[in-house]
């Protein structure tokens, strides 16, 4: 069974957000989820750098204008959906961008194809 853990990183400089991530990262003892909400993109590129050089995967989740929860999965974690039975995907479409890309996790893509299917 997976765990998850949430960090509130928020109003923390770097490195304090990695370094509460990797205690929590510790604190799984084997498979698991860590959310950490963090207000500042540095503190969201410092924690994806890390998890991928601790061997795991990161994806980034943009809640608000200065807000992103930062999920970090330990091999053979539980994707987060299936993990958090209680927060839906996404209620609302996402915005409209400039420019197009492919979405970079699996996350990303049940996202924009959800909101790619809902908007009119």
């Amino acid at each position: 069974m997976s765990t998850k853990i949430e960090v509130n990183a928020m109003g923390d400089a770097c490195p304090l957000p990695v370094v509460k991530t990797l205690k929590a990262l510790k604190q799984l003892d084997g498979e698991g989820v860590v959310v950490t909400s963090v207000d500042n993109e540095t503190a969201v590129k410092n924690i994806s750098k890390m998890a991928q050089e601790k061997g795991c995967t990161a994806s980034v989740e943009k809640v608000a204008d200065a807000e992103w929860h930062v999920i970090v999965a330990t091999a053979g974690a539980l994707p987060w959906p299936i993990l958090s039975r209680t927060a839906p995907l996404s209620a609302t479409p996402a915005p409209a961008r400039a420019s197009w890309s492919w979405p970079s996790t699996p996350i990303a893509w049940v996202a924009a194809t959800m909101s790619w299917a809902t908007s009119s």
